[in-house]
């Protein structure tokens, strides 16, 4: 039994029809690009490893809930020790699939509290088709930025 789509999405090609891979879910906008696909490359992004603007906005909401900050941050570095470990694992496994999963999730945590250079690095490894060889250099380029963000993370810390 075949369902009729909504002419709106009938228009609107997948993930997969668009850079020819197996990825039927994810659909793209009508400008064309899928969700999370900036195309901004990481050395165009700022050196800092946390972007002053979005952390600022984490700040400012630390004042209306107290332990907000903190507790966000917490989750975020052992979210990230996670997903930097599934990263190695399906590396190691040649898991593209498994890949692209811990990717997609370590570029959504890292957006949020203002890591850009690491997201744009995981959106890469998620959206840019890289080879196996640049898949081993842009995790070892994760496993550095992420160094960089937790150091910067300390330092804010140690402010307080």
């Amino acid at each position: 039994m075949k369902t009729e789509m909504p002419d709106s999405q009938a228009a609107t090609p997948t993930y997969g029809e668009l850079y020819g891979t197996s990825v039927p879910s994810v659909r793209a906008r009508r400008s064309g690009r899928v969700p999370g696909s900036s195309g901004v490359a990481p050395e165009s992004l700022p050196s800092e490893p946390l972007d002053a603007i979005v952390f600022g906005r984490l700040v400012a909401l630390e004042s209306g809930a107290p332990g907000f900050l903190a507790e966000l941050l917490a989750e975020f570095e052992s979210g990230v020790d996670r997903r930097m470990a599934a990263l190695r694992d399906a590396l190691r496994a040649s898991d593209a699939e498994a890949l692209a999963f811990a990717a997609h999730s370590l570029r959504g945590s890292c957006g949020t509290v203002g890591a850009l250079r690491m997201a744009a690095l995981a959106n890469h490894l998620e959206y840019g088709k890289p080879t196996r060889t640049q898949r081993r250099t842009l995790v070892g380029q994760l496993e550095t930025e992420w160094a960089a963000v937790r150091s910067a993370l300390d330092e804010v810390r140690s402010r307080d």
